[in-house]
């Protein structure tokens, strides 16, 4: 048995949150004992957190009056492996551990491309990437593209990266997408967007693509999601004649039925970090169109076999292969198989490896101490 302490922000509705609750359900379900540390326990993610997972929220305040409360969880429950990720927690880790775990316990992973809108915290683990993936036991990364801007941009170790994809709990999936579409929907011929309304998303070029196809197809396009840029996508709407075409209901706690029965996914993104929401989409067998972004999304679909990738803010573009998806779709089972690749339990295995020590590389500072005595 092996005793892990999983370190997130918070259980908002985020896919990396998601990621850290599905692999601390898989290490339990596989015997090891796991505590989830966040700063909130807000968030829809905390339903899927399951009952035989100690979950301790640092509460209020700034990140340094939260890491003796933090340092204080980790000296009680003396775990043999830390995981940490997202914002200043891969940072805030090293602190926390000093005196009491060794770093090469450590592990922490990159979810997402670096965005210099992101938070100070957020932006000051990528660049301290030089140390941490030199400091830690092991470093992840949940795409090559991530892999690769770390080590070109912020000279990490490009040696102690292991790339691994962010898993999807399938059959969960499937069981989710049997629930009844939503009353509003029933009848219509839609694609569908699924995403936090931010930037990365370039929901605006989505709206553009849209717009130039909306007059040859009857398909309707909804956007699930909420976020600060809601505002302002109402009003490119408005501005685009799409009022009565465009619907955007907010946040879902169940999508997969609303994914089911759409035509078409589209990912309009500038970057991400793997792109989660692909593979479920896939896994139902719904086609899909993303764009060439930074980020997961080339090798989920393998460069373009498993679905057309277009250039980033070319709506132009983006409108020509979703109409053409749409007169020629792949065939479901193609995609279903696809998705495979992805599954909860392969990627469970492979964090497993780092937990169990098996990837774990003798760090910076281990290395020195081993050379002075």
């Amino acid at each position: 048995m092996i005793k892990i302490v999983i370190y997130i922000p918070s259980l908002s509705g985020g896919g990396a949150e998601r990621v850290a609750v599905l692999i601390a359900r898989q290490c339990v379900l596989r015997g090891h004992r796991v505590a989830i540390v966040v700063d909130s326990f807000d968030g829809p993610n905390r339903e899927l957190v399951p009952q035989n997972v100690v979950v301790r929220e640092l509460g209020p305040g700034s990140h340094f009056a939260t890491l003796p409360r933090l340092r204080s969880f980790i000296r009680d429950f003396a775990p043999d492996i830390v995981y940490a990720q997202l914002g200043l927690q891969p940072l805030k880790i090293l602190f926390a551990t000093i005196g009491i775990l060794s770093w090469q316990k450590v592990v922490i992973s990159y979810h997402s491309s670096y965005d210099p809108k992101a938070r100070l915290g957020g932006r000051l683990t990528y660049r301290m990437a030089a140390l941490l993936t030199r400091s830690t036991g092991a470093t992840i990364a949940v795409s090559n593209d991530i892999r690769d801007e770390l080590v070109s941009r912020f000279k990490a170790s490009k040696k102690r990266i292991q790339v691994v994809h962010n898993p999807v709990d399938l059959e969960w999936i499937r069981k989710q997408s049997t629930e009844s579409l939503p009353l509003w929907l029933e009848g219509r011929r839609y694609i569908l967007s699924v995403g936090r309304m931010v930037h990365q998303k370039d929901y605006p070029s989505l709206l553009r693509a849209f717009a130039r196809i909306q007059g040859d197809i009857p398909h309707d396009l909804i956007i699930l999601g909420e976020g600060p840029l809601r505002k302002n996508l109402e009003i490119l709407i408005d501005e685009c004649g799409l009022k009565e075409r465009v619907h955007m209901p907010g946040y879902l706690p169940n999508p997969f039925p609303v994914y089911r029965e759409a035509d078409l996914f589209v990912l309009a993104s500038s970057f991400e970090g793997f792109g989660n929401v692909l593979v479920e989409a896939m896994a139902l067998g719904v086609p899909v169109v993303a764009t060439s972004c930074p980020g997961g999304p080339k090798e989920i679909l393998a460069e373009g076999k498993y679905g057309k990738l277009v250039p980033v803010g070319d709506p132009e573009a983006l409108a020509r292969a979703m109409l053409s998806t749409l007169s020629a779709p792949p065939n479901p089972e193609l995609l279903k198989a696809r998705a495979l690749n992805f599954s909860l339990e392969k990627v469970a295995d492979a964090y497993l490896e780092f937990f169990s020590g098996n990837h774990m590389c003798i760090n910076f500072f281990e290395r020195i101490k081993s050379i002075l005595k």
